[in-house]
């Protein structure tokens, strides 16, 4: 199966939506600077996409206001709806549904193993443009350094 330019887009753009359903952080997370790889694998491309690694300062204030996590970029008419999340310990677990360009569901799972440490998965079902599609996204984020200002 061949993925679309648009439906590739939005996979890569609509990575980290675990933003909009994110509790305060501050409690989790250590501010600094972070750097995030993201893995993602989606059924029936040929072969793996290349894992993206960002860097970012996040600050005591971010976490406060739930930006510890980059927000996605979500194109067009996509709108995005948290349908419930639960957190339990170190680890948050949610489900959102997206629709408008096509329908999909995610259920992910975010583990901090220390505030300086976390992994996330994500899997996303669901059709965009009349085609099935099927992702894993795989986030590893680490706090590498204070911030340079």
């Amino acid at each position: 199966m061949k993925l679309s330019a648009t439906r590739l887009l939005f996979a890569l753009m609509t990575a980290p939506l675990i933003a909009h359903a994110a509790p305060d952080l501050s409690d989790m997370m250590s501010p600094g600077l972070w750097e995030v790889t993201v893995d993602m694998h989606i059924d029936g491309m040929p072969m793996s996409l290349p894992a993206q690694t960002i860097r970012r300062c996040i600050t005591q204030v971010n976490l406060a206001e739930n930006e510890g996590i980059p927000k996605p970029q979500t194109p067009g008419n996509i709108t995005c709806k948290t349908t419930s999340m639960d957190r339990t310990g170190d680890t948050i677990k949610w489900t959102m549904t997206c629709s408008g360009q096509g329908e999909i569901q995610m259920d992910g799972t975010m583990t901090f193993d220390s505030p300086e440490l976390y992994q996330s998965t994500v899997h996303m079902t669901g059709s965009m443009q009349g085609r099935q599609m099927q992702m894993t996204q795989r986030m590893q984020g680490q706090r590498i350094s204070d911030c340079q200002n």
